[in-house]
């Protein structure tokens, strides 16, 4: 009996060491691994539908898949962040040699009221606009200048996706038989997980592009210098439902009036309020899963504090946590408030 415990015990550590090895090899591809999946989830249901087409030959239906991510994804993307480089690097230089100056010496009467009510107050708009843009400026330097890192990770993006397209459903069967949970417990998970990534990326992605399309359009008809930058921006604000896009609209509309252009500055203020403001009350009850049992707030503050944690990578990896953690407070309420074990 005791050399038996010595045994499971020994095994225990083996096992737990070996595990932790595998991540630390995994985690310099932990980007590429969460970029796979969520869209393997996003595309799962157009290659559902080409295995059926191509009478159930699944690889070469993984195969057409990925090519069509390639060609709606991957380079409308690569095209758009050269783009975005571009008119970064312009609007940085246009700054430089811009004379915007201090708002106060603009508006005598709010330079006065700053004086009295808030002394040492003062809205360089020249100096935080620059600030602003050197930021942007030097983290895609760090992004565009690692060409070779995006190439590899890309390569890995797209084998990860043809296996998990066409083994996807026997890496599922793996994790049920590994897991201690009863099958239907592990199958609420993973089917909670699958639906809370493919909101996030189906309906949050979704809606964030039409965003930054109707945003991009009112910039260019309304004569805003380096459109794309400012609408890949509203795209990316607008993840907070209601009040995202506002936060880009408001500065621009205020720079217009300052600058002296008011029609354009009107014209933007209603663009703004009634295009792009009613895109959340039209298209998120359609596009968002309706079956997640999820508070929109929950989402909506795992997606912000992913993003504070992981990065970039937490858009995705903070609702996949969040959803994993009410998965099995679900199954611990339910019942004996126990989940189930499966038995041997």
């Amino acid at each position: 009996m005791k050399a038996e415990r010595v045994q499971i015990i020994y095994f225990f550590i083996i096992l737990i060491a070996s595990l932790g090895l595998a991540a630390a090899l995994a985690y310099p591809f932990l980007g590429a691994l969460t970029v796979s999946l969520a869209l393997a989830i996003a595309f799962r249901p157009l290659y559902r539908r080409l295995v059926k087409k191509l009478s159930g030959r699944r690889g070469l239906a993984a195969w057409l898949t990925i090519l069509l991510i390639i060609l709606i994804v991957i380079i409308p993307l690569s095209l758009i962040g050269i783009k975005v480089w571009n008119e970064i690097g312009n609007l940085y230089a246009n700054l430089a040699g811009s004379n915007i100056g201090n708002i106060t010496d603009r508006f005598p009467t709010v330079s006065h009221w700053l004086a009295t009510n808030a002394p040492g107050v003062n809205f360089d708009l020249q100096s935080y606009a620059e600030r602003g843009v050197e930021w942007l400026f030097l983290n895609l330097n760090a992004l565009f200048s690692s060409a070779l890192s995006l190439i590899f990770n890309l390569l890995i993006i797209l084998v990860t996706l043809f296996y998990l397209f066409r083994d996807g459903h026997k890496f599922r069967q793996v994790l049920i038989r590994l897991s201690p949970l009863a099958d239907k417990d592990d199958q609420t998970i993973i089917s909670q997980l699958e639906l809370t990534i493919g909101s996030v990326v189906k309906g949050t992605i979704l809606i964030a592009l039409v965003h930054g399309l109707a945003a991009g359009l009112g910039f260019t008809v309304f004569g805003v210098a380096e459109p794309i930058l400012w609408a890949i921006l509203v795209m990316v604000a607008s993840i907070l439902p209601g009040l995202g896009s506002s936060l880009v609209f408001i500065p621009l509309v205020i720079y217009l009036a300052y600058s002296g252009n008011y029609g354009a500055a009107i014209g933007l203020t209603l663009w703004g309020a009634i295009i792009v403001g009613s895109i959340d009350n039209v298209l998120r009850p359609f596009l968002l899963e309706r079956d997640i049992k999820i508070h929109p707030l929950l989402i909506l503050l795992s997606v912000l504090g992913g993003l504070s944690v992981f990065g970039v990578l937490g858009f995705i990896l903070g609702p996949i946590i969040l959803s994993f953690a009410v998965s099995l407070s679900q199954i611990y309420l339910s019942g004996n408030r126990q989940p189930a074990v499966k038995k041997n």
